[in-house]
C-alpha cells in the first residue's frame, strides 16, 4: 500500500486482503498507515502458504528504493 507516488510504502501479510484494505482506509489498520496516510493498494501477491508470504514480505521490506527524476 502507498500514500502517493514515490512516497511511503506499507508492506504486510494478510489472509483477507479486502478486509485489510478497508481497515487501512478507515484508519484502523496500523499506526504507521495512519501516520503517513497510507490507504491505496498498489500491489498484491498471492501465496499458497503463510511461510512463503512472510519470506516474500521480508525480501520486499529489505528492498532499497531509489527514485530518480526524469
Amino acid at each position: 500500500m502507498a500514500s502517493k507516488p514515490h512516497s511511503m510504502l506499507y508492506i504486510g501479510v494478510t489472509g483477507y486482503l479486502a478486509a485489510r484494505v478497508e481497515q487501512h482506509r478507515r484508519d484502523v489498520g496500523s499506526a504507521f498507515c495512519r501516520r503517513y496516510g497510507i490507504e491505496t493498494l498498489v500491489y498484491a501477491e498471492p501465496a499458497e502458504r503463510i511461510e512463503v508470504a512472510i519470506a516474500r514480505e521480508n525480501i520486499l521490506k529489505a528492498w532499497k528504493r531509489e527514485w530518480k527524476s526524469a
